[in-house]
């Protein structure tokens, strides 16, 4: 979201095919590490792109502005060009001679405003369904129980086989 806000442009999905693995996130403090790093790449793609669009479109790039995914030329919006068409799927390596400034957050579309989640009611009535919640006639599942503290021994494990109603029950040491 912050990164389409930056860049003027929809993000539907990226594929995750084409990126480096990462192991995901977590403790919600993505947004809050690396928000700043990804906001100024974005700016910095954005502006890249404004200097693609003016040799393409024969524009001075302060004459050029951004929307949906398209640079046009602010007095004549009809001279317009995608993204899509100004990169076509190569990879750009180019260098900008000043750091190009973030979009102010007051300006930012995406970011902060209220997004309706898809299954919302759904998932709050109980009726949306999870992989949990599939059950086969005779399905079983694993589950690790991991000790208390650590050394502990399982003292008893016929108490465990009737509690927990296990199937069958491996003990690592």
């Amino acid at each position: 979201m912050l990164l389409s806000s930056q860049g003027n442009c929809p993000l539907v999905m990226g594929d995750t095919d084409l990126c480096p693995w990462d192991m995901g996130t977590f403790g919600s403090l993505s947004t809050r590490h690396f928000g700043p790093t990804l906001v100024a790449a974005a700016a910095e793609a954005k502006a890249v792109l404004m200097e693609l669009g003016a040799e393409a479109l024969q524009t001075p790039v302060n004459r050029l502005k951004s929307k949906d995914g398209y640079i046009f030329d602010n007095e004549k919006p009809e001279n317009k060009i995608s993204y899509a068409s100004l990169t076509k799927g190569k990879k750009i390596e180019r260098y900008l001679d000043n750091t190009p400034p973030f979009k102010p957050v007051s300006e930012y579309t995406i970011p902060g405003k209220p997004a309706p989640r898809r299954a919302a009611l759904e998932k709050v009535t109980g009726k949306a369904q999870f992989a949990g919640d599939i059950r086969l006639p005779g399905m079983l599942y694993a589950s690790i129980l991991r000790s208390p503290a650590h050394g502990a021994k399982l003292r008893d494990k016929a108490t465990v086989w009737y509690q927990l109603r296990l199937h069958s029950l491996l003990e690592i040491q």
